[in-house]
């Protein structure tokens, strides 16, 4: 039986891998039941190493959410029916895609280059900028080139990872960097240029290389879950303080209803009612129901069923 352990480290790596995308909500969300289900065959085949099972189940994951998800969510509307979410999110796109193109300027022409990005262009990649597709080669040529042997020495304790987002499929990779070499400087200027702009680390070494700024939306979202009680769970928001709150209205709404459809606050009687689930799940339902009538004599139930259904469904929510 494949161990559930497996089913954590999934869900991890989708996280990792798809958190700073546009389509994290729904790429980057932990494995749904029937996922799990389908990636029982790949992750139970013993003769392949555990990490390229899991690898494999991923982008089986991936594939599905991309072919049955996002393709609906992406099909055009009739020709000259712009609807207004639309209109605003274009408008909002436009704002946010300003400000990215401002930051970028910044980085590249301060006076002191305190970044670091004109002096690594200027000395590593000859004064000039990759393509897309170049820098990812770039990238994955250095990192199986062998390191000096001063930095080989240190390599065990200073080793670090460089993510990037590769052109192909918009996955993000990680190679590992030894202290001195081109790659770590790479790394050290990503991590300035991301922690001041406030962008994705993959994203932002494909700028240092490329010179294109990534687009970051003003409104990000992400879930912190806490199973198996999901209203345990967090939506976190990080918005550019020059979003007006009826965006952020509007972003968190979706958001909400995209991943939690008709979660309700516990009222005073259903928290009682999950309470009460919890504490007399080990009797028969009839059982059941004829404690609660004796003891609620205001919400009383004529069927075991009639109680038991939103009993669990308050207690799980």
């Amino acid at each position: 039986m494949v161990t559930k352990m497996y089913r954590a480290v999934i869900d991890a790596t989708l996280h990792e891998q798809f958190k700073d995308l546009p389509e994290a909500n729904v790429l980057a969300i932990p494995l749904l039941d029937d996922e799990w289900d389908a990636v029982q065959d790949v992750l139970g085949s013993a003769a392949r190493p555990v990490q390229s099972r899991i690898d494999q189940a991923v982008e089986q994951v991936v594939l599905g959410r991309r072919t049955h998800v996002l393709s609906r969510s992406r099909r055009p509307r009739a020709r000259g029916t712009t609807s207004p979410w639309q209109r605003a999110s274009r408008l909002r796109t436009t704002r946010e895609n300003a400000l990215t193109t401002f930051l970028a300027a910044y980085v590249e022409e301060e006076p002191h280059d305190r970044f670091g990005v004109r002096s690594f262009r200027s000395n590593v990649l000859g004064g000039k900028v990759l393509t897309e597709r170049a820098a990812q080669e770039w990238i994955e040529h250095r990192a199986t080139t062998p390191a000096p042997r001063r930095a080989q020495v240190q390599a065990s304790h200073r080793a670090q990872m460089l993510p990037y987002s590769r052109i192909s499929d918009g996955w993000t990779s990680h190679v590992v960097t030894v202290a001195g070499t081109p790659l770590d400087q790479l790394r050290l200027i990503g991590e300035r240029v991301a922690s001041f702009c406030g962008w994705p680390k993959p994203l932002t070494t494909m700028f240092v290389l490329t010179g294109k700024p990534p687009h970051v939306p003003a409104i990000g979202a992400d879930i912190a879950w806490k199973m198996p009680l999901a209203g345990r769970s967090r939506i976190v928001l990080t918005i550019d303080p020059t979003c007006p709150p009826h965006e952020v209205e509007d972003a968190y709404r979706k958001f909400r209803q995209q991943h939690f459809s008709r979660l309700r606050r516990l009222s005073p009687l259903h928290t009682k009612l999950a309470v009460f689930a919890l504490q007399h799940s080990h009797l028969p339902a009839a059982e059941q129901m004829g404690r609660w009538n004796r003891t609620v004599r205001q919400a009383r139930y004529r069927k075991p069923s009639a109680l038991l259904e939103p009993a669990s469904r308050r207690s799980s929510a």
